[in-house]
């Protein structure tokens, strides 16, 4: 298991070198913590992307990290899911909760 902290914005790839591949973008003051024997790290998005192109992995399927959300995005987005019934967004994990507000 690999665990590391983050002092700038960088887009990571924790992969396994075969069929699993999760990239993310982590920003300032956030550990990543992962499973995954290789994690690379890029300063560039398109190097990122590139990487991830050479990975196999489909940019199509790439959407805004949820570590992204700002604020007042968070309530939007919890107003959304409350209309679509679905669970909350916990800012503070990071995470979908199993339970519904």
């Amino acid at each position: 298991m690999t665990q590391k902290s983050y002092d700038v914005t960088t887009y990571v790839i924790c992969h396994n070198g075969s069929d699993v591949i999760h990239p993310n973008k982590v920003g300032p003051g956030t550990t990543l913590t992962t499973g995954q024997p290789q994690l690379e790290e890029f300063t560039e998005e398109s190097a990122w992307k590139a990487r991830l192109t050479e990975l196999g992995y489909n940019l199509n399927s790439l959407h805004p990290p949820v570590t992204d959300l700002r604020y007042h995005e968070k309530e939007e987005f919890d107003s959304i899911l409350a209309k679509l019934g679905s669970p909350k967004f916990d800012l503070n994990r990071d995470k979908l909760l199993a339970s519904k507000s």
